[in-house]
């Protein structure tokens, strides 16, 4: 970093300031946001001149004008994370692993942060499902080429934050923590692309979400006519713009009547696991139970991962015109699990449920949340 001077803002001298808002700080929607950029930098010790420190701008909508307005984010390159962690004299080491299921398919990452003055290390797994960024169900960018690279960098990040949490300072990210369905920005020259390239990427985000907020669809004749639904479901997937139906449209499930229904007209910020409370028109069409939303409310509560050993009570079976296969399963007090599984958990599903009858016991290890009817648990790996 520079050396401080008396003029200095924040720590940095006029002609380092001048450079940093003529390059990596050209992107400030204000002056304050500028000033605000400089002094985290200067609180964790970080050069943006060296790209270990970024500034970004969105566009926001703001909920209380109804307007889309420009606000800056401030990320921070894992070099960036590493640089804290070093300067502070308490690294010991870092241990970065890949988890992949039995078709080869990358399911998590896990680092772990040693401290010297700690006995254990920080640790944190990464579900590959939270963080790749996809289209149409489908990895896209770097997720697509370089999905364990990212993923480990994801889980470093996580790490530094949890061991490194006073150094840090707050809540801080690299670009891949962002929103997974963020329009996707890559360095250039230890900034980031131009800030007009960057316009116009977030600007087409903008009119894309404007059209797709201020659209009000005119029910078909079937919606019009289907029957009043209201329904406990859970979310498999999020939500995908379909440019056929002009809407937001993601599969979900009910654990109470074992349906798999296609929920069209939902907010797209809703997330795969989200338990939700749906109310709207049920039409049964191409051998689909589609639900055109009127409401919908997220039920306050959160999955969490967990490894449970499971009695197996019924299934599998696949979902109708969805990617997923379902099992039932209980605990030993009772309580029901119902065992989802996605893309090539499915054959393993499959595969050891296959060698149990009922009663029988099995492990089963993913992210797990309760329903009014038991739990849901999206597996990840099973073994019986």
């Amino acid at each position: 970093m520079a050396e401080k001077k008396n003029n200095s803002l924040h720590g940095f001298s006029d002609e380092h300031v001048k450079l940093i808002r003529e390059t990596v700080g050209s992107e400030a929607v204000s002056e304050t946001e500028f000033q605000r950029f400089l002094y985290r930098a200067s609180k964790l010790g970080l050069d943006p001149l060296d790209g270990q420190i970024h500034l970004l701008t969105r566009n926001q909508k703001n909920y209380d004008t109804g307007r889309w307005e420009k606000t800056n984010v401030i990320i921070i390159g894992i070099d960036g994370f590493r640089a804290v962690a070093e300067r502070s004299g308490k690294l010991g080491g870092v241990i970065k692993e890949p988890v992949y299921n039995e078709k080869g398919q990358l399911v998590r990452a896990t680092a772990k942060i040693y401290r010297n003055d700690w006995q254990e290390p920080a640790v944190e797994s990464l579900p590959f499902r939270e963080y790749c960024k996809t289209k149409e169900g489908k990895p896209v960018g770097m997720w697509a080429s370089m999905p364990e690279t990212l993923l480990k960098k994801c889980a470093e990040a996580a790490g530094y934050r949890m061991a490194f949490a006073l150094e840090l300072g707050g809540n801080v990210y690299i670009e891949e923590e962002l929103d997974k369905n963020a329009p996707e920005k890559t360095p250039k020259n230890n900034s980031f692309e131009s800030k007009d390239n960057t316009e116009r990427v977030d600007e087409q985000e903008q009119k894309t979400e404007e059209k797709q907020q201020n659209h009000t669809r005119t029910p078909e004749p079937k919606a019009a006519n289907g029957q009043d639904f209201s329904g406990e479901l859970l979310l498999l997937d999020s939500p995908d713009y379909l440019d056929k139906l002009d809407d937001y449209v993601v599969p979900a499930f009910s654990t109470d009547e074992d349906e798999t229904y296609f929920l069209i007209g939902i907010d797209k910020s809703y997330q795969a696991q989200d338990i939700v409370q749906v109310c709207g028109k049920l039409v049964k069409e191409d051998n689909q139970n589609r639900v055109y939303v009127e409401k919908c409310e997220v039920k306050d509560s959160a999955a969490e991962e967990t490894q449970r050993r499971l009695y197996y009570r019924d299934g599998p079976k696949d979902g109708k015109k969805s990617d997923v296969t379902y099992a039932l399963a209980v605990d030993k007090d009772g309580t029901k699990y119902y065992i989802s599984a996605s893309g090539g958990t499915r054959d393993l599903l499959k595969e050891q449920l296959s060698k149990v009858k009922e009663g029988d016991e099995v492990i089963v290890t993913g992210p797990a949340e309760e329903t009014s009817k038991g739990v849901a648990i999206e597996m990840e790996s099973i073994s019986a």
